[in-house]
Formats: structure tokens, sequence, C-alpha cells
């Protein structure tokens, strides 16, 4: 029986390995997203854009490059 748990542990810790690496490219993948929005806020203000607010200007990009 002892066999049969070690296999379990060992399927078990596959399982969470694979699930706290799929977690880690989904956070990733969202903080590139974040880090490009921040980005094109930062050079709306440095070139002086103030009709559009950013955060609206960025959903409108982000959605043709979705």
């Amino acid at each position: 029986m002892p066999g049969l748990f070690e296999g379990a542990n060992r399927t078990l810790t596959a399982l969470k390995i694979s699930y706290l690496e799929q977690l880690n490219s989904k956070i990733f993948a969202l903080l590139s997203t974040l880090f490009s929005r921040l980005k094109i806020d930062h050079l709306i203000k440095q070139i002086g854009i103030s009709y559009f607010r950013p955060v609206h200007l960025c959903n409108h990009i982000s959605r043709y490059l979705l």
C-alpha cells in the first residue's frame, strides 16, 4: 500500500506544479497588459493630450489589439 500512496502523492504534486505554472503564466500576461496600458497613459500625458481620458483610450486601443 505505501507504493500506492507514494504514486498518488507524486501525481498530486505534479498537478499542483502544473496549476501554479498556469497561474504564473496568467499573472505575467496580465502584468504585461497592465504595463503596456501604463506606458500608453504615460505617453499621452507626455505629449499633452488631455481631451481623451487615458483609461478610455486604453480600452479603445486594447479592443483592436485583442
